[in-house]
């Protein structure tokens, strides 16, 4: 069997997953009980990763957040929030993007 080597198929793959987990309470679990964060991450970072990330933000009170590849947004609707910041998100899934 070959596998497609295209980026539609795997831009479509991965749109597909995306969604799938927005979706997805037990996902939403599965991420509260990896990360001991209660919102979707469908991103490589692992827990010691965003712990660190979030004690930059504290620490360092940027003026601005910029995510590529933000997916759903959960991570930066987070910092926004918990850290009164500007975020912005871009997500070259058009899928996702409507979805949301």
């Amino acid at each position: 069997m070959v596998m497609p080597n295209n980026k539609e198929f795997l831009r479509r793959n991965f749109s597909e997953t995306i969604l799938l987990n927005l979706k997805s309470n037990v996902f939403l679990e599965y991420c509260a009980r990896v990360y001991g964060y209660k919102f979707r991450l469908g991103n490589m970072l692992i827990k010691n990763d965003l712990d660190e990330l979030l004690e930059y933000i504290e620490a360092n009170k940027p003026l601005h957040v910029l995510d590529f590849g933000c997916g759903c947004g959960e991570l930066i609707r987070k910092i926004a929030t918990d850290y009164n910041l500007q975020c912005t998100g871009v997500e070259f899934s058009e899928q996702v993007v409507n979805y949301l």
